[in-house]
């Protein structure tokens, strides 16, 4: 069955609607004037969550404060003005304000309603048609797709957009079948029932230090979990926390900074030392300068040099530049104090699986060879990249056919500038096209709520202008979006 046919308007499938499907869809929407059928196709039936904001684990922050959390890059309070109208409250119950850090869960319902609102306000003739589908495949023919659903559906679409958001953690090496297929090993932390198996008086360990490590610390602790707590990573670095100022620093010249990256991460823990001293400026206000040139600075930086930064320097700049709120802060340290978060540095030898639990040796500076018996343990290695190694139909049929391929540094997708697919004969494709964490081999800051809302702005731009060949109007959001508050919080 086909659900579209020729003789319906341009058509264009947005596979996935997290955040960056839905906000490509919002700003479709909001810039066609010419009649445009958009279809939004999501797995999981929640369009607008993906993720990152379909968790329903009210501990679960958003990791930047709301006056920096708007959906539009030309209205910077949009969220903000959402929540003030919405009157949301804090679980302290103050009003929410430009440094609140805000459950991820309601800017889900955020942007949800901006999908909802575009829908309802777009022109004649531009419409929004949702499916609780999976897409299994996509045959590109001369000018058109095929998009194959699970359901034995198909559509027929002019440009594809690819938002397949992250996928959970990848198979650890160390773990072996036994473990990761029992109930006491959880390899998503982000789904609904990773808290399930876990009594409050279990020990659980978390492979991982990272801020997944924090959203589950925190969702066990809200719990009321009362048991030992280990987290161990090749690393042991925990993220910082935020400290907000009022300081804006300007982004440093890009063709004044050095092309590999141990020498740009020394350039920037020297002028973090200098404003600290000289002008007793935080560090964060530097680190954060970069943030609008940090792909520009990824982008001219030999491959070698890239992989060398992934292997030594990622970490650092990632405990970093990923900061979690400063009431996370405060429980992290808390549970620490108290001796039942215990955080280590640590290589993982093996695991296995025991009546009780799991017994796992790591190797650590610290104590030497070290035995663990825990009744539990959580996967927080973060988000699988290599899309080689995935069990995703589409991705697996996306390359049999040549019509993608991984990036080089097996870090997503192989994209040209306007994130239009590489094929795997170099062509670029004039048909399917990526957005978000898919970019990170292009532009390895890519993940975040300011950089995807630019990109949908981009891929929107891209994609009408392919389908029109018009010149179109501004299709940033004007200020004073009519929103209907959220209610009931």
């Amino acid at each position: 069955m086909q659900l579209t046919d020729h003789s319906m308007p341009p058509t264009i499938a947005i596979v996935g609607s997290g955040v960056s499907g839905s906000l490509t869809a919002v700003q479709l929407l909001r810039s066609a004037s010419d009649r445009l059928d958009i279809y939004l196709i999501e797995r999981s039936g929640r369009f607008g969550r993906g993720v990152a904001y379909g968790t329903e684990e009210h501990t679960s922050l958003l990791n930047v404060p709301a006056g920096k959390m708007s959906a539009f890059p030309d209205d910077p309070k949009h969220f903000l003005r959402w929540l003030q109208t919405a009157n949301f409250r804090t679980e302290q119950g103050q009003a929410a304000t430009e440094t609140s850090f805000v459950p991820r869960n309601i800017y889900g319902r955020y942007i949800g309603e901006l999908l909802d609102t575009a829908e309802r306000e777009a022109r004649p003739g531009v419409k929004l048609i949702r499916h609780d589908d999976v897409v299994l495949d996509i045959e590109v023919q001369i000018d058109e797709a095929l998009v194959c659903l699970q359901s034995g559906n198909q559509i027929r679409a002019n440009k594809v957009v690819v938002a397949l958001g992250n996928f959970p953690p990848r198979n650890l090496p160390f773990v072996d079948s036994s473990v990761s297929s029992s109930s006491r090993y959880v390899n998503n932390p982000w789904s609904p029932q990773a808290f399930d198996q876990i009594s409050p008086d279990d020990s659980v360990l978390i492979i991982g230090t990272g801020l997944t490590m924090v959203d589950m610390v925190l969702g066990l602790q809200a719990r009321g979990h009362r048991g030992s707590i280990f987290a161990v990573s090749k690393h042991g670095l925990v993220p910082q926390a935020h400290r907000l100022s009022p300081v804006i620093v300007s982004p440093p010249n890009i063709t004044e900074l050095p092309n590999t990256g141990r020498q740009l991460m020394r350039y920037v823990r020297k002028q973090m030392d200098t404003a600290a001293q000289t002008e007793h400026i935080d560090w964060r206000v530097i680190f954060d300068s970069l943030r609008s040139i940090t792909p520009a600075l990824w982008q001219r930086l030999p491959l070698n040099e890239k992989r060398r930064l992934l292997r030594h320097v990622q970490p650092y700049w990632d405990i970093h530049r990923h900061r979690m709120p400063p009431e996370a802060k405060a429980i992290i340290d808390n549970l620490q104090d108290a001796g039942q978060l215990d955080i280590h540095q640590g290589y993982f030898q093996h695991f296995e699986l025991q009546n009780q639990g799991i017994r796992t040796e790591i190797e650590t500076r610290q104590q030497g060879r070290w035995i663990l018996d825990v009744q539990h343990v959580i996967n927080c290695t973060g988000p699988n990249t290599n899309y080689l190694t995935l069990c995703d139909p589409l991705l697996n049929n996306l390359f049999q056919r040549g019509l993608a391929q991984s990036d080089c540094l097996e870090l997503g997708l192989d994209v040209q500038n306007n994130g239009a697919l590489r094929e795997r004969s170099g062509s670029e494709s004039t048909t399917l096209y990526t957005i978000g964490s898919a970019l990170k081999g292009a532009l390895w800051e890519t993940t975040a709520v300011p950089e995807i809302r630019q990109q949908a702005v981009s891929l929107a731009n891209t994609l009408l202008v392919s389908l029109f060949v018009t010149t179109l109007k501004p299709i940033l959001s004007p200020h004073g979006v009519n929103m209907e508050p959220i209610r009931n919080f």
